[in-house]
């Protein structure tokens, strides 16, 4: 009986809801812990840093961040309007400037926000009361291929939309389910800033319009009557998320006016077949991100300027056992996987985040890899991230519940006997071999990035740190005099060539310099202290100019 009673105890308080939370954060905290000191610059993240630090006060930083992808993109991204992803990056150089543990904290800290958004979303469904609840949440922030948007801060933005799109969907779910408009309010407001850190939130903003006008045109006269009772009917509310996602295209295109500059019309893809050749590339790319996913172990990622996949891995004791446990999943457990009974309102939700992840990975497809080829979607394995989290918010939604039947008072679920029934049930209603998969899938994926970001903390960073920590010294003693330059020594081997600093068909990333490659990472972080870019406006000058020897 007193082993009982501890049982029951030990049940109530993995079932707590604040507990679970506190469990998923140590785990991401863990997972990532190496990654904060291995944040380094890296990729094109020196040009963006480069083209901020020509502006010297959070005032001048907020004006001018939304410009940023218009005046110093690429012709072929110059379509491309982010102001929330540049105002985000601005204030990340603003408040921590060269301090990159601090833009791994704030990156690492927007990922367990869209992590615990994904497990509010989960918590108002039927997995309420089984280790799902907590252990899908899990399983996206874990992800192997999706880490890199987390251990690259540049990406951040990114992960902002995400924790936009997240609470969107969870506040829209409020909304449904208390008829309170203020709910609405709010994930419409989400969906806005969403669409204006990342375009495709314009897909999301879209297909939950599509949701109220699909509920209004085969919702019941009855129904009708009490939709019209409302604040906002139905009606009403879907020509406002219409209206929210026609914003993004009517403002993006009043700054190139503004601007005086003209997108570029038409494709920049020179193949026959263009749109075929996208529907081939859309699905490769959803296998690459699935397969990475499910099967982590065969995926050989190294930490280099981007982390990249290298190849599959050959057969190995941890692949096999991969292999052996994402079968019996499928064997045993999938088709007896079953939906709670969904309500009107959620019937056309459910569909929302698989749509979305066609349209992402066509968008992807046709603008990204298929104009540069399939080696660049193995180069940005970060675009898994937001596919990982299209399919966990699918299966949220999938699993809501037919009425309000979660409890309204979480503090108090050990008065819920039913709530105490479904957990006991769990292992007959969703299958034990499916459990036990996703727990070993967490451990598989939580392990490549674990290695990942240790490689990035011992590998990759130290000698760039050393470049950094050299040059940073220099400034706070000798280099702050207005006539003080400096060389770096050939020695520092952090101090890498920059290929986006170079010509590449006829194309300067970084337009209107004037400087002439080869630029290195020293140069691009301090132009105004480097004496390569200023040797020939500073000949015949006195000046102080100090060779810069990396510590070892």
């Amino acid at each position: 009986m007193i082993a009982q009673i501890k049982f029951n105890k030990i049940k109530l308080i993995i079932n707590n809801l604040w507990m679970q939370r506190l469990f998923i954060i140590f785990i991401i905290l863990l997972t990532f812990w190496h990654g904060l000191w291995g944040g380094v610059p890296r990729g094109d993240q020196p040009v963006y840093l480069h083209q901020i630090s020509q502006l010297h006060d959070l005032g001048n930083i907020l004006i001018n961040a939304p410009s940023w992808n218009r005046n110093h993109a690429l012709i072929s991204e110059i379509i491309l309007f982010r102001p929330v992803l540049y105002i985000l990056m601005g204030s990340f150089y603003y408040f921590f400037g060269y301090n990159f543990i601090l833009w791994q904290c704030a990156s690492l800290f927007l990922h367990i926000m869209v992590v615990l958004g994904l497990h509010l979303l989960i918590a108002n469904g039927s997995l309420r009361f089984t280790p799902y609840v907590f252990l899908l949440p899990i399983f996206f922030g874990v992800s192997l291929l999706g880490s890199e948007l987390v251990l690259w801060h540049h990406a951040a933005g990114y992960i902002l939309f995400s924790v936009f799109v997240v609470f969107s969907v969870y506040f829209l779910r409020l909304f449904f389910q208390t008829k309170n408009t203020n709910y609405g309010w709010f994930s419409l407001l989400l969906g806005i800033l969403a669409e204006f850190t990342y375009e495709l939130g314009v897909v999301i903003n879209l297909l939950i319009s599509l949701v109220f006008f699909y509920n209004y045109i085969f919702a019941s006269a009855i129904e009708k009557m009490q939709i019209g009772k409302s604040t906002l009917s139905t009606i009403k509310w879907g020509l406002l998320f219409f209206l929210s996602a026609l914003l993004y295209p009517l403002l993006s295109s009043l700054d190139l006016w503004l601007r005086g500059l003209n997108a570029p019309i038409g494709s920049q893809i020179s193949l026959p077949h263009p749109f075929l050749a996208t529907f081939y590339y859309t699905f490769i790319q959803l296998g690459f991100w699935i397969g990475g996913w499910i099967f982590p172990t065969t995926y050989d990622i190294r930490a280099i300027y981007r982390a990249s996949f290298e190849g599959f891995k050959t057969i190995s004791l941890p692949i096999i056992l991969n292999f052996i446990v994402v079968l019996a999943i499928l064997l045993f457990d999938l088709s007896r996987v079953r939906s709670a009974k969904l309500s009107f309102n959620n019937k056309a939700i459910v569909i929302l985040p698989m749509v979305f992840l066609l349209v992402y990975s066509s968008v992807a497809a046709y603008g990204r890899t298929l104009p540069k080829g399939i080696e660049y979607l193995y180069l940005s394995i970060y675009y898994g991230y937001i596919a990982y989290l299209s399919i966990i918010v699918g299966i949220a939604l999938f699993f809501l519940n037919s009425s309000n039947n979660v409890i309204s008072d979480r503090n108090k679920i050990e008065t819920n006997i039913i709530g105490i029934k479904k957990y006991k049930n769990y292992f007959s209603q969703y299958g034990l071999f499916t459990l036990i998969g996703i727990i070993a899938l967490i451990g598989f994926n939580a392990y490549g990035v674990f290695t990942l970001a240790k490689s990035y903390r011992y590998n990759f960073a130290p000698s760039r740190q050393k470049v950094i920590d050299s040059i940073t010294n220099w400034i706070d003693g000798k280099g702050k005099l207005s006539s003080a330059y400096f060389n770096i020594s050939s020695n520092c081997k952090g101090n890498d060539l920059l290929p986006w600093f170079q010509e590449e068909n006829g194309r300067l990333i970084r337009k209107n310099s004037g400087w002439q490659p080869p630029i290195n990472l020293a140069d691009a972080l301090w132009p105004e202290k480097s004496f390569k870019l200023n040797k020939s406006m500073l000949a015949g000058k006195d000046i102080f100019i100090t060779e810069i020897i990396c510590e070892e």
